[in-house]
């Protein structure tokens, strides 16, 4: 995993429907504003399964137009096969399988969507301070993007793609001291 960068993880008031909810079906998205110019490699998010599903979910980071909702094709994207999630709430990485550079101080947004609109799985929301670095949105039914509400953000964390470096000289030594020398041997 690489760093933390940007995140909205405050508070859990309840779940957005994702796929099937009352007969609708729902693609949500999330918001956020970069903190700084990074290489998005994944992203975590906190979702309820209430039942054992199968097809998939897609995760997906798109650019946002002027209005601030999702525009063009994904900038990163990968599935999730929804029958190997745990049931109840449980944080989730998603790693997508390439990189993208996101530039500083500029929106984007996470987008979430099931494979069919059978599916019922909940992305956590929380409150207890609005994300004010972005909002939630959603497309119901297939239709236009729209804001999904102003009282609640979706959950969720970004990371770069930051390996720290392998140190391949280190030697392992067991040290002693006595009659003013220094003893040492490899180990």
């Amino acid at each position: 995993m690489g760093r933390l960068r940007d995140y909205y993880v405050t508070g859990d008031v309840g779940q957005y429907p994702v796929g099937d909810f009352a007969g609708s079906n729902f693609k949500p998205g999330q918001t956020f504003l970069t903190s700084a110019s990074y290489d998005i490699k994944s992203v975590k998010l906190r979702l309820t399964n209430p039942a054992i599903g199968t097809g998939t979910l897609t995760i997906g980071v798109y650019a946002v137009d002027g209005s601030g909702f999702p525009t063009g094709s994904a900038l990163v994207q990968t599935t999730f096969d929804l029958s190997t999630m745990s049931l109840g709430e449980t944080w989730y990485e998603f790693i997508f399988p390439s990189s993208a550079l996101l530039a500083n101080a500029t929106t984007y947004c996470i987008v979430l969507e099931t494979s069919d609109n059978t599916e019922n799985v909940a992305w956590d929301k929380g409150t207890g301070g609005i994300y004010t670095d972005g909002k939630t949105v959603r497309i119901i039914d297939g239709g236009a993007w729209g804001n999904a509400g102003t009282d609640y953000d979706l959950i969720f964390e970004t990371y770069d793609n930051f390996s720290p470096p392998v140190d391949y000289n280190t030697i392992r030594r067991l040290v002693a001291a006595a009659a003013n020398k220094i003893y040492y041997e490899d180990i």
